[in-house]
C-alpha cells in the first residue's frame, strides 16, 4: 500500500478539554457527528481488507480513501493544518 497523492497533511484537532492531538490525512469530511479524517492510498485487494475505507475512485479501484481517524465532532474545539 502506498500515499497516492504524496505525504499526507498534518491537521492538528484541539478538543475543548484543551488536549491537541496530530493525524496525517489528506482531508476530512462531518458525518454523523464525527470529524472523518482520511487518506487516499493504492491498496490492492488484500490490503483493502484490513482499511476502513470511506470512498473508491471509482475508474481505478486501487485507490481507496482510508479512515485514519473519527473523532467526535461535539468534543473539538478548533481544526486546521500546518505544514508537514
Amino acid at each position: 500500500m502506498e500515499f497516492a497523492v504524496g505525504v499526507p497533511n498534518r491537521w492538528l484537532v484541539k478538543f475543548h478539554s484543551g488536549e491537541p492531538i496530530e493525524l496525517g490525512a489528506d482531508g476530512y469530511t462531518e458525518a454523523d457527528g464525527y470529524l472523518i479524517f482520511s487518506v487516499l492510498v493504492n491498496a490492492t485487494a488484500a490490503e483493502k481488507d484490513d482499511l476502513e475505507s470511506l470512498w473508491q475512485v471509482r475508474y481505478d479501484p486501487r485507490w481507496t480513501g482510508a479512515i485514519v481517524a473519527k473523532v467526535p465532532a461535539a468534543a473539538v474545539a478548533d481544526v486546521w493544518t500546518a505544514e508537514s
